[in-house]
């Protein structure tokens, strides 16, 4: 059975793996694989996971082909893992993101 938390981690997921597919201004749409494209199965699917490295390397991908994702590491898990967020901006906000 998946967790409640597990859920909305990969739902958070797959809506903004869609809303930079979907967004014309990326401009890189086609470069980028969906969620299902990368793990090989549609997020949420039954009997199917990924794990917290997996998440991770599907966000460093969609790092180095956006442009407009940068991501930060901000402390360790209590399991000892790197925890990272994602900022997600224009191509202007993120020439000054230092300003931010």
């Amino acid at each position: 059975m998946i967790s409640t938390s597990l859920k909305k981690y990969l739902l958070v997921l797959a809506i903004f793996s869609s809303a930079l597919i979907l967004t014309p201004s990326i401009g890189i749409a086609q470069k980028i694989p969906p969620p299902e494209e990368f793990f090989g199965f549609k997020a949420g699917a039954d009997f199917h996971l990924i794990n917290y490295e997996q998440a991770v390397d599907y966000w460093k991908n969609l790092e180095k082909l956006s442009g407009k994702i940068k991501l930060f590491e901000y402390g360790k898990s209590s399991g000892g893992k790197t925890m990272i967020y994602a900022v997600i901006s224009s191509a202007e906000n993120m020439a000054k993101l230092d300003h931010y």
